[in-house]
């Protein structure tokens, strides 16, 4: 059921050239990336995958949440349960095998639903359990094979932890100085997280031109540099609305004259809205605002 979303993700973040890479053996994918590292691709497709392990039906239900929490306080460290508890939002819950505590490799994962509509992969929660107490050698090593293949893709969210049911029960993991969501935080696509790598005319020059005199004083003066033709999506990563000027951390969307049909929808989902008039009169308001939110 998550399919179409999964397809929509892979293709705006790129990443068909590399879509495959979950399925290969361990050391193709460590081969792999060491021909092209690109980290924040990594990212963005363990997110994709990860929404491969989503029930739709019943990701929010309060009867899946229950559950998961439960599961997820019987596995994970301390430090990555306070990751989980300072979520906000509407939270999806599910994950790979995750109800079953007989199977010998689970994946836990809780996912902020704006994450994926901001494209954000970082806020993605993942636990991935091993039980190494099977019997069989060859029992033991397909789960293996399967945990570094796992690892291999989801150690790109600063969110992830791992533990083994023995190591867990003994309290093994709680003396290890966890340091989670220490990773960029800022967007996976979009201007703003081109725009460290390309200078500020190839940014003026995707705005819309009444707009780039007031862009070029705000970029000059330090602003925080918004994403450009910012698309807004909904949990089924529909494209809801858009915005000229979008600052995603601060959930505030700058809009045209002819995009003011789509401030309910930003609204609706949190935002705050400003217009952009020609005269440059929304600098002022929009600095005003992000200051306030520190960004």
């Amino acid at each position: 059921a998550m399919q179409p979303l999964q397809n929509k993700l892979l293709t705006r973040l790129e990443l068909d050239s590399i879509r495959k890479i979950p399925v290969r053996n361990a050391l193709e994918q460590l081969l792999l990336f060491l021909i092209d590292p690109q980290p924040r691709k990594w990212s963005g497709l363990a997110l994709v995958r990860c929404l491969g392990w989503f029930d739709q039906a019943s990701m929010r239900t309060p009867v899946t949440q229950a559950a998961f929490q439960s599961a997820f306080s019987d596995c994970s460290v301390t430090a990555l349960q306070q990751q989980l508890q300072n979520s906000t939002g509407d939270i999806a819950f599910g994950g790979l095998c995750w109800e079953q505590q007989d199977e010998m490799l689970r994946v836990l994962c809780a996912l902020p639903l704006s994450a994926i509509a901001e494209q954000r992969p970082e806020r993605l929660i993942a636990n991935i359990v091993l039980d190494t107490s099977a019997v069989k050698e060859s029992t033991f090593k397909s789960a293996w094979h399967g945990f570094l293949r796992v690892y291999n893709l989801l150690q790109f969210l600063p969110a992830t932890g791992f533990t083994t049911v023995a190591g867990h029960q003994t309290g093994l993991y709680e003396g290890i100085p966890w340091s989670f969501m220490k990773g960029t935080d800022q967007p996976l696509s979009g201007h703003a997280a081109v725009a460290s790598a390309v200078d500020g005319q190839a940014l003026l020059d995707e705005v819309a031109e009444p707009l780039r005199a007031a862009l070029q004083d705000w970029l000059q003066s330090q602003g925080p540099v918004p994403d450009i033709a910012y698309e807004l999506m909904n949990a089924q990563g529909e494209i809801i609305a858009e915005a000229e000027l979008a600052w995603p951390d601060a959930q505030l969307a700058g809009l045209l004259a002819e995009q003011a049909c789509y401030e309910k929808q930003f609204r609706h989902q949190g935002w705050r809205t400003l217009m952009l008039d020609d005269a440059g009169d929304w600098l002022s308001v929009a600095r005003r605002i992000l200051q306030k939110e520190n960004v």
